[in-house]
C-alpha cells in the first residue's frame, strides 16, 4: 500500500514460506553496515597517521595524483598541468614503465635495443616538458609468480636485463639536463613499489639497485611506497606492522632522502 515501501521476499527458514519485508528495512541495515565500515576505516587511518608520523613519512595530498601518458593522453596532461601550476599543486607522473598493459602498444615486442632507448627517452622528456612535481621513472618491475617476485618481462627488460632501473634513470637524468631541468629542485624522480614496507627479498633487491643508481651517477630523489591494509587484497594479503615499518623507514632513509606512502584499505 501507499507509504509501505517495496516489498522483498524472504525465506523463513524454520517452515520454508515466504515472508516480506518492507525495503526501508534492508537499506536500514544497508547503511547501518556502511557506517561501521567508514568508522573502522577512520579509525584505522587515524592509526596509520600515527604510525607515518613515527616514521617521518609523508602522504602526499589530493592533488598529488598519479597517471600516465597512455591512460589519459599528452593533450589531456598539458592542460591539466597548466591548472595545477596556476595553483601551485603538486601532480606526480608515472612513465608507464612496468608492466606490458601500461605502455604504448607501438613498443611491445620490440627487441632493437636502440628503439626501446629511443622511446624511454622519448617518454621521459616528453613527462618533463609538462613539468609535473614528480615522475614515478621506475613502477612495479618485478611481477608475482606463484608466490614469488621475478622481474617482469617488460621491453626495458628485455633490452637491458636487470639493469634496466639504473638505465631508466640514467636516461632521466640526461633528458632532464638536455631541458635545463634540475632533478631534485625543478623536479623529482622516484621509484614506486609495493611489498617494500617489511624486510624481504624484494626490499633487498630494490635497494641494492637504488645503490646502484647513485653509484652511476644518476640523481634518485626517494622511494613511494605503495601500502595495502587487508587480508582481502588477493595479490597481497597484509597487515601492516608498526614496528616492522619503521625499520624499514630507517633503513630506506640510508638510500634515498625522500619516502612518500600510499595507503589503501582493503576489506
Amino acid at each position: 500500500g501507499e507509504g509501505e515501501g517495496y516489498p522483498v521476499a524472504m525465506i523463513n527458514s524454520e517452515n520454508n514460506s515466504i515472508e516480506k519485508i518492507d525495503i526501508n528495512v534492508i537499506l536500514g541495515m544497508i547503511g547501518i553496515y556502511y557506517t561501521l565500515i567508514a568508522a573502522w576505516d577512520e579509525e584505522n587511518k587515524a592509526n596509520w597517521d600515527e604510525w607515518l608520523k613515527e616514521a617521518d613519512i609523508v602522504v602526499p595530498d589530493s592533488a598529488s595524483t598519479q597517471h600516465g601518458m597512455d591512460e589519459y593522453g599528452l593533450e589531456f596532461l598539458e592542460s591539466y598541468f597548466k591548472r595545477t601550476r596556476k595553483n601551485k599543486q603538486g601532480y606526480r607522473m608515472n612513465t608507464g614503465f612496468w608492466d606490458e598493459g601500461d605502455v604504448s602498444q607501438s613498443i611491445m615486442g620490440e627487441t632493437d635495443t636502440v628503439k626501446i632507448e629511443a622511446f624511454m627517452r622519448e617518454r621521459l622528456a616528453t613527462l618533463i616538458k609538462l613539468r609535473p612535481t614528480e615522475i614515478n621513472v621506475v613502477q612495479e618491475p618485478f611481477d608475482l609468480i606463484e608466490g614469488k617476485f621475478v622481474w617482469a618481462k617488460t621491453p626495458w627488460y628485455n633490452a637491458f636485463g636487470e639493469d634496466w632501473t639504473v638505465k631508466a634513470f640514467q636516461f632521466a637524468n640526461e633528458e632532464a639536463e638536455k631541458q635545463g631541468v634540475n632533478p631534485g629542485k625543478d623536479i623529482k624522480f622516484y621509484w614506486n613499489d609495493w611489498k617494500l614496507d617489511q624486510p624481504s627479498a624484494k626490499l633487498d633487491l630494490t635497494l641494492t639497485l637504488i645503490d646502484k643508481i647513485t653509484q652511476a651517477g644518476s640523481h634518485i630523489d626517494g622511494v613511494g611506497l605503495q601500502i595495502y591494509n587487508g587480508t582481502q587484497n588477493k595479490y597481497y594479503p597484509h597487515v601492516p606492522n608498526k614496528d616492522e615499518l619503521i625499520e624499514v623507514m630507517r633503513t630506506l632513509k640510508e638510500h634515498v632522502p625522500h619516502i612518500y606512502a600510499e595507503y589503501e584499505t582493503y576489506r
